[in-house]
């Protein structure tokens, strides 16, 4: 996938934009990696040899989008640093907006197999996440994990185990969530204004996110965040929510220390695992310690053990698996990669690259795993309860959502709540997927809406071990699967 107008990024031509007055959404730039980053500089250029393979020739653009307001927090100077998400964008300006949201130690061009094929629906916008990628890396706020002795290890705001819909557990995230969804929700603005407004689709946009970032997309559609309910935020605008294998649904199990009779080695390691999880080590800050040969061979060997193929892996989607909304999905596009072919290779090779370069940068995001998630990778605040919580909230569990809604149109059906909330949200799971899709067949089952995807020949990693599976299933998700074929 070829940027038009360069190799580092496309904004289009002209004479650069007026100084804009007061809360007025910045203009944003081209990602053109200054000389003063050069681990910036490499991560774009990864980024775009990935980008480039899908298939060359496809115009996109990639931009530097300011965050209203600044984001990210204060400097040791005292002063916000100006702050930025990096955008990747690609469809025709007329299509209707789509946000793709990547997941933990990702990145956005991590969807570049599908983005053509995404493109032909969609006007997509493939968004980095506050300091992840190539976006701007400010401090992430800390985060403190708690161990009572014998008991289970969670932070402080955890809910308890059960179903945790009526319990008191919290409705909103704390400031690890605050802070990616502040900075997305402060980016929007200034990219629907750069796309000229999204009015002929009265604002509204589809929204799409993996793992991490399916987790963090519902907590955005539900504004679960302080300051999310303000009625200027455009997550009031989410008109579908596709969550795509994502972490967080279930509240932690009553114990996840191994009992005293385990195994010695078992107890061992837990302990080392929850010592380096509380101390705030990642795999990314291991990363920097190592030769760049030993890194990158490091993040060959786990990108080789997670992605199956080049990106080209086509079979059907079922959509059937679990559904109480509207009917079924379409059929995936023939031709399939499974990696041994010189083009599968090449995919693999970019994508290894890409995850090495932007992993090295100065850490940030990374810190989502003790600010956003507890041990375990379970959620602080448990993503399914709240769905199950607004649900009942709006009345919408009574009845199903309607059939044959034309979502393409985008208008809500009720004053005051978003057209997901009436329809529910689409969960996507690979057939061979280690998120345990449960999760959201209890969300389906509780609230009446929404439904199950489980797409054939597929892991964690949907996107790319099947591409036209994936593309199927976001269509249906969002209410356009007349569409699917091709």
């Amino acid at each position: 996938m070829a940027s038009t107008g360069g190799a580092a990024a496309v904004s289009g031509g002209g004479p650069p934009p007026p100084r804009s007055p007061p809360r007025r959404p910045s203009a944003p730039r081209p990602s053109v990696a200054s000389t003063a980053d050069p681990l910036l500089a490499s991560t774009l250029a990864a980024e775009a040899a990935l980008l480039a393979l899908y298939p060359a020739g496809t115009p996109h653009t990639r931009r530097a989008i300011p965050i209203d307001g600044g984001g990210g927090g204060v400097g040791a100077s005292g002063v916000s640093p100006p702050t930025t998400l990096h955008v990747i964008s690609v469809g025709p300006l007329t299509a209707p907006p789509l946000l793709l949201l990547h997941g933990w130690g990702a990145g956005a061009a991590v969807f570049a197999p599908a983005l053509p094929r995404l493109a032909a629906h969609f006007r997509v916008h493939a968004v980095d996440w506050l300091g992840c990628g190539a976006s701007s890396r400010p401090p992430h706020p800390p985060a403190v994990v708690v161990a009572p002795p014998g008991g289970v290890a969670v932070p402080p705001v955890a809910g308890a185990a059960g179903d945790g819909v009526g319990d008191d557990g919290p409705n909103t995230g704390g400031p690890g969530v605050s802070w990616f969804l502040s900075a997305l929700d402060g980016m929007l603005p200034a990219l629907e204004a750069a796309e000229g407004g999204w009015s002929q689709w009265g604002g509204r946009f589809h929204v799409v996110g993996h793992s991490l970032g399916g987790y963090l997309a519902g907590m955005y559609a539900l504004r679960a965040w302080p300051g999310g309910q303000a009625r200027s935020s455009a997550s009031s605008r989410v008109v579908s929510l596709t969550l795509v294998s994502p972490v967080g649904l279930p509240p932690a199990p009553p114990r996840i220390h191994p009992p005293a009779d385990a195994p010695l080695t078992k107890r061992l390691l837990f302990g080392v695992v929850f010592w380096l999880w509380a101390g705030g080590w990642t795999p990314q800050g291991v990363l920097r310690l190592l030769p760049v040969g030993v890194g990158h061979r490091l993040v060959a060997h786990m990108v080789g053990g997670r992605v199956r193929g080049g990106g080209q892996v086509s079979a059907a989607p079922d959509v059937g698996a679990v559904a109480t909304g509207d009917g079924g999905g379409g059929g995936g596009g023939g031709g399939g990669d499974d990696g041994r072919s010189s083009a599968g290779q090449a995919g693999v090779a970019a994508l290894v690259d890409y995850i090495y370069h932007m992993s090295v940068r100065e850490g940030s995001g990374e810190a989502a795993l003790t600010s956003v998630l507890g041990v375990g990778a379970w959620a602080q605040v448990p993503l399914g309860r709240l769905f199950i919580r607004r649900c009942m909230a709006i009345g919408a569990c009574s009845d199903r959502p309607p059939v044959g809604v034309d979502l393409t149109r985008m208008v809500g059906p009720t004053a005051g709540t978003s057209m997901w909330e009436r329809r529910g949200v689409t969960f996507v799971y690979g057939a061979r997927d280690w998120m345990d899709r449960s999760g959201g067949e209890a969300v389906v089952k509780a609230t009446h809406q929404g439904r199950v995807v489980v797409v054939p020949d597929a892991g964690h990693h949907v996107y790319w071990d099947n591409v036209s599976g994936f593309v199927d299933a976001v269509l249906a998700g969002t209410g356009m699967v007349d569409g699917v074929g091709g």
